[in-house]
């Protein structure tokens, strides 16, 4: 989430910022964290192609 929303590393350790940005979500944070996590590993296997 720290990486697709561009925050540094300060901010991104914030749980009340992580929060705030989740709640935006409801009721699919769930379904948004696994599209996250699939974009996440999908650019990993790029970048070790």
């Amino acid at each position: 989430m720290a990486a697709q929303y561009r925050l540094d590393v300060a901010t991104a350790g914030t749980p009340a910022r992580l929060t705030r940005i989740a709640d935006a979500w409801r009721p699919y944070r769930s379904w948004v964290a696994l599209l996250l996590r699939a974009r996440a590993e999908d650019q990993a296997a790029g970048n070790r192609r």
